[in-house]
């Protein structure tokens, strides 16, 4: 600042950007002061969003996170979340405990129905009857198309079963809402072949069992026909009571073994 003519005036030389100081900071602080401030802010940013990255993230795992997040909501969304789930390269291992073989084959049914799982190995426990842990893969051979194909099948077959009358093989009209479901995903992926597969529990006889599977089996498959698919990709059989996935010595073990399941063909 300099006096001129009885006045103060500003000496742009001294002050470019406001009041100078001997040592060129404003506001009488030097710069070096202003700069540690801003990096000590960036800083205290970065840690922030590291934090809440990892507080967001704190579930998942270095091996398939994205798909373990999406199985632990899929479990908690169908009543499972209790379950213990470790994922690894879309690879899922569920363990823990609950009530029923019917719970334990669901669960595993929901894992397998989440997109990127290619495979389920359920380690589950029950207070009913010990079953051997079981693993659900598609077929060595198949492809991406494939595996997610197969994950859409178990999904539609799950979320609303295939029904028939007591001991028939007549048709529920709740089914057509999954059959339709069965048929659009054939549609769409023109060059898949399934099997449609029958299963029953094991009340009554063992060759009545395997006939009634047959037979549901069938029905399904001729159901697809007239929605349009091709007779030759459609295969049907029926396994009878001989691939249980539940106990028979309860109501809902009896359930859940009395099914439809369509399996690709490679």
């Amino acid at each position: 600042m300099s006096r001129q003519g009885g006045g103060l005036q500003w000496d742009a030389r001294l002050a470019p950007g406001g009041i100078s100081s001997p040592r060129g900071g404003r506001n009488g602080l030097p710069r070096w002061v202003f700069v540690s401030l801003a990096l000590l802010f960036l800083l205290l940013v970065m840690w922030y969003l590291a934090s809440r990255g990892g507080e967001d993230g704190g579930t998942s795992t270095a091996d398939g996170g994205d798909v373990a997040a999406a199985v632990r909501i899929a479990e908690s969304r169908a009543g499972f979340s209790e379950v213990v789930i470790e994922v690894t390269d879309g690879r899922v291992d569920l363990s823990g405990e609950l009530p029923t073989q019917a719970d334990r084959y669901a669960a595993e049914k929901v894992a397998f129905s989440v997109p990127g799982v290619v495979a389920v190995t359920n380690n589950i426990t029950t207070n009913e009857a010990e079953v051997p842990p079981s693993v659900v893969e598609p077929p060595t051979q198949a492809g991406a198309d494939d595996i997610v194909l197969q994950n859409d099948l178990i999904r539609a077959s799950v979320s609303n079963p295939i029904v028939f009358g007591s001991n028939s093989s007549e048709l529920d009209p709740v089914s057509t809402a999954t059959i339709d479901r069965v048929a659009a995903l054939l549609i769409d992926n023109p060059a898949a072949r399934i099997e449609v597969q029958g299963h029953t529990d094991s009340d009554g006889e063992e060759q009545a069992n395997l006939d009634l599977s047959t037979a549901r089996a069938e029905v399904v498959r001729q159901q697809l026909i007239a929605r349009g698919i091709e007779a030759e990709r459609l295969e049907s059989k029926g396994y009878g009571e001989s691939v249980p996935v539940a106990s028979n010595d309860t109501k809902d073990g009896k359930a859940a073994n009395r099914r439809i399941e369509f399996i690709i063909l490679l």
